[in-house]
């Protein structure tokens, strides 16, 4: 029997679960895009303009946007976000939202912890 790795969308649900159980309005936010075909004509079709997007974008329940990056963690994963997804962050942040770079649950509770609960234990 083999054991499967954790997978990066293993790691966006669980934090998407923790946050909405945590009154944050939030949802996973795709990028890319595809190449749609039809009879004589193709054309590319992004599914978001912002280049380095976060993985799960939304609300905290102050109304504060949030953006939360997810990385699998290992040494050949990276751990670390591209340079578009660190400048998309460093935006985040310096407008007043709140953008946090995860490579698990325990990660994102400690940093929004002051967020959902207001400091209270």
């Amino acid at each position: 029997m083999s054991i499967r790795k954790p997978r990066e969308q293993d790691l966006v649900n669980l934090c998407l679960q923790w946050l909405r159980l945590n009154r944050c309005m939030v949802w996973r936010q795709n990028q890319g895009g595809m190449t749609i075909s039809g009879p004589g004509s193709r054309r590319f079709v992004r599914f978001c303009h912002q280049d380095g997007i976060s993985d799960i974008i939304g609300l905290l329940p102050t109304g504060r946007f949030l953006a939360v990056e997810c990385k699998r963690p290992g040494k050949k994963t990276g751990k670390k976000p591209t340079d578009n997804q660190a400048e998309f962050i460093r935006e985040v942040n310096a407008t007043g939202g709140l953008a946090v770079c995860v490579t698990n649950l325990r990660e994102l509770a400690t940093q929004l912890e002051h967020e959902i609960t207001g400091g209270a234990r």
